[in-house]
């Protein structure tokens, strides 16, 4: 079963091979794109623990460190879609990382 999946994808990988193009550009792009988000996240993590240690006490955007980079995330670097992000992951925390992917 499995050896027919296989000829079954080199048949469609000969039929289309501009989809084949594609997806080794993907696989060539997603290295950068990996270490880009990883690079992204660091930083917010960097600046969301130094604006935790600056303030005093409790504030509305840095509470606690995952609230401080939910907040450096959406309102500094995504502005546009902060309300929309925040209505969607009220229903359920999970959606958060969807509606984030979506918008990335």
């Amino acid at each position: 079963v499995k050896l027919l999946r296989v000829t079954r994808m080199a048949r469609l990988m000969r039929g289309l091979p501009e989809l084949f193009i594609l997806l080794k550009g993907l696989r060539a792009a997603s290295r950068s794109v990996a270490l880009f988000w990883v690079l992204w996240w660091i930083l917010i993590y960097v600046y969301a623990l130094v604006f935790r240690l600056v303030t005093d006490g409790p504030t509305v955007y840095f509470n606690s460190m995952p609230q401080a980079m939910n907040s450096l995330l959406l309102d500094a670097i995504l502005p546009n879609h902060a309300h929309y992000v925040r209505a969607v992951t009220e229903e359920n925390i999970v959606f958060w990382i969807l509606i984030l992917s979506f918008i990335a």
